[in-house]
């Protein structure tokens, strides 16, 4: 089967595309707090363009809703809901704020070419945030976003094997 064409696709229209709301609109919905978002774009078409949704309800027990959807080979998107404990949920929404994620903008020298790319989304009310980065060319404080996805959230990291 034929590697997916690369950069076919914006890394910011990924999520559009598998036919997902934008964070904004899903975070404005009855009862839910704030959110986040991960979305991976394979440089090599390895792998298929995958999207993590992360959404923490505001009731004070809290519910995590997490999905990962992928762009399968077949050209239509699947998607999978693994269980997620709040405890880890609220871990990955507070870690983002203790990084000062909400100050970052887009990795310095972002490789555009031949690096897997990361948009990595936070919403809570009205406010919504996001970034860009190379994960595996991540330092300062994006070594540290790289590092909160990968221990707390890494389900959201596992790809689709074709």
């Amino acid at each position: 089967m034929p590697a997916l064409a690369r950069r076919d696709v914006p890394l910011r229209m990924i999520a559009e595309r598998l036919h997902l709301l934008p964070l904004d609109k899903l975070i404005r919905a009855p009862g839910i707090g704030e959110g986040c978002r991960l979305t991976i774009q394979y440089h090599d078409g390895r792998l298929p363009d995958q999207v993590a949704t992360l959404l923490i309800s505001q009731a004070q027990a809290g519910q995590a809703q997490f999905s990962v959807s992928y762009r399968a080979p077949s050209g239509k998107p699947l998607s999978v809901t693994p269980v997620l404990p709040i405890e880890r949920a609220r871990a990955v929404t507070a870690g983002l704020r203790s990084l000062g994620f909400d100050r970052l903008d887009d990795m310095p020298d972002l490789p555009w070419r031949d690096a897997d790319l990361w948009l990595v989304e936070r919403a809570v009310g009205s406010f919504s945030r996001d970034l860009v980065l190379a994960p595996q060319q991540a330092s300062g404080p994006y070594i540290a976003v790289v590092a909160l996805f990968s221990t707390q959230l890494w389900e959201a990291l596992r790809p689709l094997n074709p």
